[in-house]
């Protein structure tokens, strides 16, 4: 049994949870359910409940979780967990399960470096609620040391995104360099950063197309202003599935200069349709780019040196070309759905064995 987001919002996690969806109904010996919490608590996070409003959400999520499991039966259950609040749910969500003696997997979406930092008396009722049999699963190596270090009582392991890759690719035209950025625009993704390095690039003929929305979005329109590059951006607003497809293969290049990030899975996409990045060395990105073979890693918060890197690859198209073709080739080899798609069922197998011995 699935737990997570309704398939129709936008966002890494999302995507994700569509894709191993797909995945399960067509593996063998699998039967798939799935619990959309969305539609339990009545929003999402783009609705910007009220703090009242998220405690009733979560209150009706549990419920309906407890329904759920009676329902349907499963012998394993995977949650997806996203930050802060989420993070709470599926460990409440877990301890249910346990009890129950349905083996359970936590997949941490947006784990970050504030878990080792969180108060005490949260550490130790998501170290007991998450313990053993229960799996937890990380994104990245990075990410799985954040949680042993606040957790070291959870039964952590890596394994990471996965995307379906695309068969055919069109290499990216001679035409002006576009670059592009995808994100929510809440301010936390280097937004402003990337328009100071456009700016710096002194390249008025490269255009950078800003897909996503969000409270930031003024900000940045106002920063493109000031500026004085507003004629080279343009704002397309929210992108996904065969939307997010038609605008990867309009872009030459992406950028994603976040200030924190877990492991992208825009980045994935991306490279999966041949194209390289330019993105940040924090969390997992550097496990999942090589800095001189599939993009241009690059520290956060350095307009400068990003823009710098910009230069570098949207100048030189035939490098652009060779990136980008290692970057598709890297993620075929080890973020498909072929290869990661295994590991969770392997997962799943092994949570399934310690709930039946320790019932």
């Amino acid at each position: 049994m699935q737990v997570g987001p309704d398939p129709t919002i936008v966002g890494g996690l999302v995507s994700y949870f569509v894709g191993i969806c797909r995945y399960l109904e067509r593996a063998p010996d699998v039967i798939l359910s799935r619990v959309n919490e969305t539609e339990l608590k009545g929003h999402s996070e783009w609705d910007h409940p009220s703090s009242l409003a998220l405690l009733n959400g979560s209150l009706r999520a549990l419920r309906g979780f407890r329904a759920a499991m009676g329902r349907e039966r499963p012998d394993v259950i995977h949650l997806h967990a996203a930050c802060g609040r989420s993070i709470d749910e599926k460990a409440a969500m877990a301890w249910m399960a346990r009890r129950r003696g349905i083996g359970c997997v936590v997949h941490m979406h947006g784990l970050g470096p504030e878990v080792a930092v969180t108060p005490a008396p949260r550490r130790l009722w998501l170290g007991a609620a998450l313990s053993p049999p229960t799996r937890v699963v990380c994104l990245s190596e990075t990410l799985r040391g954040y949680l042993r270090a606040a957790l070291p009582r959870c039964m952590s392991l890596v394994v990471p995104n996965a995307i379906e890759v695309p068969r055919a690719v069109v290499d990216p035209s001679d035409r002006p360099r576009t670059l592009g950025f995808v994100a929510r625009l809440f301010g936390q993704k280097g937004e402003t950063d990337l328009l100071d390095a456009l700016a710096l690039c002194k390249r008025p003929e490269w255009q950078l197309l800003v897909a996503g929305d969000g409270p930031y979005r003024p900000v940045m329109e106002e920063r493109s202003r000031a500026l004085g590059i507003q004629g080279q951006v343009r704002f397309v607003g929210k992108v996904s599935g065969v939307t997010l497809k038609e605008f990867l293969q309009t872009i030459d290049l992406l950028c994603l200069p976040s200030h924190r990030e877990n492991f992208p899975m825009v980045l994935l996409e991306a490279m999966s349709f041949a194209r390289p990045v330019v993105a940040t060395s924090v969390g997992g990105i550097p496990e999942m780019v090589t800095d001189g073979e599939h993009g241009w890693l690059v520290p956060p918060a350095r307009p400068d040196i990003l823009a710098e890197a910009i230069s570098s690859a949207m100048r030189d198209g035939d490098e652009l070309r060779i990136r980008g073709r290692r970057a598709r080739e890297h993620v075929c080899r080890h973020y498909s759905w072929h290869v990661v798609g295994p590991r969770m069922l392997q997962v799943y197998r092994e949570a399934l064995d310690r709930s039946c011995m320790r019932s």
